[in-house]
């Protein structure tokens, strides 16, 4: 899968092992090394958080799900991470706006 032929890459072109090991685990951070657990648990989320947004989907985004130990080693519920997911959206529709707005007042 995309993961292991990543790490293969990243691992050939030396890049650092904590990289190595996000690329390698973003979908499984339960099998990650302990001590790079939280650094792939916290990869996941991001990625889980940017499929939700409808970013990088592909057609197996559907059946991605998160992985339990990456919220157990995040310390988050399930609130926790809606309440992320809004605050996300909220600051991705403020950025637009200012993006869309730029220039306004140059007319």
């Amino acid at each position: 899968n995309h993961a292991e032929v990543g790490y293969m890459l990243a691992n050939k072109w030396n890049f650092p092992i904590v990289l190595q090991m996000a690329i390698r685990y973003h979908h499984n951070p339960g099998a990650a090394p302990e001590k790079h657990k939280l650094n792939c648990a916290m990869v996941h989320l991001g990625d889980i958080l940017a499929m939700l947004g409808g970013f990088g989907t592909g057609f197996d985004s559907m059946a991605y799900k998160l992985d339990p130990s990456a919220t157990e080693v995040l310390k988050l519920n399930d609130n926790d991470i809606s309440n992320l997911y809004i605050s996300i959206e909220l600051e991705y529709e403020e950025i637009q706006k200012s993006f869309f707005n730029l220039g306004e007042d140059d007319a």
